[in-house]
């Protein structure tokens, strides 16, 4: 790894025709550790095939470490890398890399950043501030909230057509092109211009799992290629005001996906039919969020909103009737506010709102819903020391055409410690 390290870092030098200074490289150490503790009581339909209790005392560890080396050569230019480790195992004793990328960077030029990293529009978007542990603009909250079960909204039993909470508005307003996370991609940033960056990315493909390196060799990655991203934020400060706004738009093109087996079966039970002639047509999915953030004094407000359309249509006929499917199009938003107590603490209230269609067909529509609540202070102990207390409700409800409601609730109280290093 350190030869092939200096290797890159050669040949990139002689692209831009610099040499290295006599300064050593810096390699930095740093990341963080969130630990949670909460009480927990969740009721209604949940997802419980795998037999889970989800009431209760849970534990929750968020962890990484972060390895940042970096060198200034003579011309001004910096260059370095990152490489994010989680710091907790998956049950089974495993570790893995989550964000790993190399950057060149320069006041004048700006930032280029090359591997596995969310796109730009997700890095310069803003949301409703918040403090403290188990924020709920996030796919985090998923941990506490179960989702539906499927059956019960006769979506089939094998989770096919899961919600989508990950990197897509219905649980974030922080998205992603068809969800799509840590992609291998470039992306550049501009330098500050009076408080405004733009920032441009492209990947090849959706695939975010860092062993394939980002080749195009599976079906999964040409399910979700050419993805492009913009986004924008702007910064000022007038005494004791300061805003900050953010846009981003980003797409893709959907391709070459089969029906597999899985597909099929769900697909037969919701319908009641036995299907045939079954197509997913070629799709250009999309996301789209904006996001505010104004603070006056102590008072910080701000909120986003946030669109994915997945453009995922299936089409098939039971040799008598014609079915349509649309899977996945959702929005969200969020909403909230902060105030710095004088002295250590700050305290926060925030909501997000989700709304998802899972499945139309020519018999209606599956909407869930995502609702979601949170009060939480945090009190600085030290230098990147924060101890947090807070109390969240949601719930993700179903709305099946001509039946009663389905709902999965969770109540949480928790109190968690954050070291920032």
């Amino acid at each position: 790894m350190k030869k092939h390290l200096l290797t890159t870092t050669t040949a990139a030098l002689a692209m831009v025709g610099g040499t290295a200074s006599a300064q050593d490289w810096n390699v930095g150490v740093g990341g963080f550790f969130t630990q949670t503790m909460s009480y927990v009581d969740v009721s209604g339909e949940v997802d419980d095939a795998a037999g889970v209790d989800f009431d209760g005392i849970k534990l929750h560890t968020s962890a990484e470490i972060h390895f940042t080396p970096s060198i200034v050569l003579d011309n001004g230019m910096t260059f370095g890398a990152n490489v994010e480790m989680e710091a907790h195992n998956d049950g089974g004793g495993a570790y893995g890399i989550d964000e790993t990328y190399m950057f060149i960077s320069s006041d004048t030029l700006g930032r280029v950043v090359i591997g596995h990293e969310n796109s730009a529009g997700y890095a310069l978007s803003v949301g409703a501030p918040s403090v403290g542990a188990m924020g709920i603009n996030s796919p985090s909250i998923s941990m506490y909230q179960p989702l539906i079960d499927e059956g019960a909204l006769g979506l089939g039993e094998d989770g096919v057509f899961a919600t989508p909470f990950s990197r897509q508005a219905f649980g974030s307003s922080f998205t992603e092109v068809g969800g799509n996370n840590d992609a291998a991609r470039i992306s550049y940033f501009t330098p500050s211009f009076s408080g405004l960056t733009v920032g441009v990315s492209y990947a090849p493909n959706g695939n975010g799992d860092v062993v394939n390196n980002g080749v195009f060799n599976t079906a999964a990655d040409n399910a979700l290629t050419d993805i492009m991203d913009i986004g924008v934020n702007y910064s000022m400060s007038m005494g004791t005001t300061d805003i900050t706004l953010s846009a981003r738009y980003g797409q893709g093109d959907r391709n070459g996906v089969d029906v597999d087996a899985d597909i099929l079966a769900d697909l037969n039970a919701i319908s009641g039919s036995t299907l045939t002639g079954l197509t997913i047509a070629d799709g250009t999915p999309t996301t789209f969020a904006v996001g505010a953030q104004a603070g006056f004094g102590a008072f910080t407000f701000g909120g986003s909103y946030a669109e994915n359309d997945n453009d995922f249509t299936i089409t098939a006929t039971d040799g008598t009737d014609d079915f349509v499917f649309e899977h996945g199009d959702n929005s969200g938003w969020s909403l909230g506010m902060s105030y710095d107590v004088a002295g250590p603490w700050s305290v926060s209230f925030t909501t997000y709102q989700g709304e998802t269609e899972l499945l139309g067909t020519a018999g209606g529509s599956v909407d869930i819903e995502n609702e979601a609540y949170r009060i939480g202070a945090s009190r600085s102990l030290g230098t990147g020391v924060n101890w947090s207390v807070y109390a969240l409700q949601s719930s993700v409800t179903g709305k099946v055409t001509s039946e009663a409601d389905v709902s999965s609730d969770s109540m949480v109280i928790g109190t968690g410690f954050n070291l920032s290093f």
